[in-house]
């Protein structure tokens, strides 16, 4: 059973009314995202409120918004935006996302569901906090190209199986792969996750590898680099 807080070296996050825990997806999206001159943040699916806070704690002007469907979630998050010293800046909102509507964004970022199963979790909220079946990554992607900004970026996570789906998609809506990070558990391991920023810039996409452990519980320096100013013991 996973805690019900994981202590960061800035903020704790309480997480026993999330359907998703923290987790190295999380964590790993809200620490590679480009959140440079950004003046607003969304954090779409904002579960605990992580990546809201990390963007808070890495960019000192941005106001924040975390949205989520799961009204459990929202609470906990909003309490876990509050505890911190950036509260002024982090809104969470109880919301579906493709009703968004007359906002824009300089910066979009999700730690997308990604489970398209039929059978699904017997905890309905982690079942739709991990399913396709509220937000998938095409309506994800449709709806960052209405509300971004004319300079915005779009930065997510996921499967690598999905990586060449999501590309074609992007730029089927006029957002061009600008970063991609692919993400390996261990040196000699598959690509695992996969981390994109897509933008409405058509430029030289910027390629890198990030490899987690260099063997277990041993991080791997890009890692470490990454992550260090959140994790306590980096």
């Amino acid at each position: 059973m996973a805690n019900n807080f994981f202590k960061f070296k800035q903020f704790t996050i309480h997480q026993e009314r999330c359907a998703m825990k923290v987790g190295t997806d999380g964590v790993l999206i809200a620490a590679w995202a480009n959140f440079d001159n950004a003046r607003t943040i969304l954090d779409v699916g904002c579960g605990t409120g992580l990546i809201s806070i990390i963007a808070a704690q890495r960019n000192p002007y941005a106001r924040i918004t975390g949205v989520d469907i799961d009204s459990d979630a929202v609470e906990q998050a909003a309490q876990n935006a509050y505890d911190t010293e950036w509260r002024e800046r982090i809104e969470i909102i109880n919301s579906d996302f493709c009703l968004f509507d007359n906002v824009r964004y300089d910066v979009i970022v999700s730690n997308p569901p990604y489970f398209t199963e039929q059978i699904k979790s017997p905890d309905k909220s982690r079942s739709i906090a991990r399913s396709c079946d509220t937000l998938d990554y095409k309506r994800l992607i449709e709806k960052s190209a209405e509300i971004l900004n004319e300079s915005g970026r779009l930065s997510i996570i996921l499967p690598y199986n999905y990586y060449e789906e999501v590309i074609e998609h992007g730029i089927n809506n006029k957002l061009y792969p600008e970063r991609v990070a692919k993400v390996y558990p261990l040196p000699d391991s598959n690509v695992k996750r996969v981390m994109v920023e897509l933008s409405r810039d058509q430029k030289d996409t910027v390629y890198e590898d990030i490899v987690i452990e260099k063997s277990r519980h041993n991080y791997s320096d890009e890692y470490i680099k990454l992550t260090k100013d959140f994790y306590l013991k980096m």
